[in-house]
């Protein structure tokens, strides 16, 4: 069988599992293995990586056979049913891309081997897996991320992953290794040393790497698995790294305090060990609203770090933890000073009488300055941006916090301004406009500009300096 014989490559290439291919899977092993060799032989641009997936799914017989000739199935891609794996060749060395996902492709109803057989497929695969010298290893939404994960960490021990640049854990249900690794007494640690970037959901190990630079760990709300404890998390996995660190995202990924502790007191203790972290460039944090509170306070960035938290008040029992919590983030959050040139104030309403309110802060030319950018603003992200969820007005008073979550990103100060609310916070006099101006001292473009002159007219202030102000702004439109 010629290696030359494009004509049967195109022809499996076209074939997928829900169309007849008895013809194919009826083929003897050898006549199978050849076809193997062929497809692997044959140039991209005659078969793109689209058909070699299609071949690679013709049936499971065909599977086992790549996974035998291990070496070949170390430097192509090969991606079927179930257990989804990529190894592939990297340009100019013999670093590979280890993936396992449950995505793409979807199974065929008809099975040809049990799910034992499926099961010890899957294992096959991670044992042929030559870990120490892949660059790139994620494994995502499956049901044996822990065991690689385990199997990971007791390799490290004895073949460090010298070859390791980007890990992606994504473990739902990993609660008994999780439980062991927030011990503070673990002492497990995944080496490896040319590590730059790490993403767990739902899980998280401790690493030892040299230049480290990005951590992102985020739990799922419906996960039952354990989220570590705060100083576990900041002493094994950030701490080590702080000083090559230039992104860190921590999302709802440590463990709260009880609502019977005594939170005031907490607010009122002092911060964790100072973290110094020269490089950093973007801190986001979100949830767990006592933990990023105190980490807040402890990290020293330089003062161009684009900054992202998010608070969660209907976690903060009470009025009084609100106010607490709200003031000890006033303390801790940075001024961007000559930095934020434009501020934006959005506002939803929740179905439990809660708001959503965020506060961001955006460096912009003039040519950016336009109603366009502000509905697309999502997209960019801004130098420092506050965000409270399920904010209770009644609990906080509204203008004691509005105001100075405006100066604080307004020391610039800012010459533009956008308001974005429901109508009600227009027509019924929700906004101090007198307050939030003064917080915003060197404003010129404003939006949406007449809405908020009538808004202040309507109700009657004694404010024809402000009036006389917003006269001469322009409106951004």
């Amino acid at each position: 069988m010629s290696h030359s014989d494009d004509s049967l490559i195109q022809h499996l290439s076209s074939l997928a599992l829900g169309q007849p291919s008895r013809n194919v899977l009826d083929l003897p092993e050898p006549v199978l293995s050849s076809i193997f060799d062929i497809v692997v032989a044959v140039d991209e641009v005659v078969l793109p990586h689209r058909g070699w997936l299609s071949i690679s799914m013709v049936c499971r017989r065909f599977r086992h056979i790549m996974l035998d000739k291990r070496s070949v199935f170390a430097q192509h891609y090969t991606q079927f049913p179930g257990a989804q794996a990529v190894f592939r060749e990297r340009a100019g060395d013999l670093t590979l891309l280890y993936r396992l996902t449950t995505s793409f492709p979807a199974l065929s109803s008809r099975t040809l081997v049990n799910d034992t057989l499926d099961i010890a497929r899957t294992e096959m695969i991670r044992k042929a897996a030559d870990f120490s010298r892949c660059s790139h290893i994620w494994v995502v939404n499956r049901g044996d991320v822990a065991a690689h994960l385990r199997h990971l960490l007791l390799l490290s021990e004895t073949a460090s992953l010298s070859q390791l640049e980007e890990l992606r854990l994504s473990a739902p249900d990993g609660a008994n290794l999780m439980r062991e690794i927030n011990e503070p007494s673990y002492s497990g640690r995944l080496r490896a040393p040319l590590l730059l970037r790490v993403f767990f959901k739902c899980c998280w190990c401790p690493i030892k790497a040299l230049r480290l630079q990005s951590i992102s760990v985020k739990w799922s709300p419906s996960s039952a698995t354990r989220r570590p404890h705060p100083s576990v998390l900041a002493t094994q996995l950030v701490g080590p790294h702080a000083q090559t660190l230039v992104e860190l995202e921590l999302c709802d990924a440590m463990l709260s305090p009880p609502r019977t502790a005594d939170f005031s007191r907490i607010l009122a203790g002092p911060d964790w060990t100072r973290l110094a972290m020269p490089n950093l460039r973007r801190l986001v944090l979100k949830g767990c609203v006592y933990s990023y509170i105190k980490m807040l306070g402890s990290i020293q960035y330089p003062s161009d770090v684009s900054v992202s938290l998010a608070l969660d008040c209907r976690r903060l029992p009470g009025s009084v933890s609100i106010a607490n919590a709200l003031d000890a983030v006033l303390r801790r959050i940075p001024t961007a000073r000559n930095v934020v040139n434009a501020v934006k104030i959005s506002i939803e309403d929740v179905e439990d009488d809660t708001l959503d309110v965020t506060f961001s802060g955006y460096t912009l030319s003039d040519a950016d300055l336009t109603l366009d950018f502000w509905h697309r603003s999502n997209r960019t992200e801004p130098v420092i941006k506050i965000s409270l969820s399920g904010f209770d007005p009644e609990a906080a008073d509204w203008e004691d916090y509005l105001a100075p979550f405006t100066a604080r990103l307004g020391a610039g100060p800012p010459t533009a301004f956008s308001f974005h609310a429901p109508l009600d916070f227009f027509d019924e006099g929700e906004v101090y406009w007198l307050t939030v101006f003064r917080a915003l001292p060197g404003v010129t473009a404003v939006h949406p500009l007449e809405r908020i002159k009538v808004a202040v007219t309507d109700e009657g202030f004694a404010t024809r300096r402000l009036m006389e102000r917003l006269g001469s702004c322009r409106s951004i439109d």
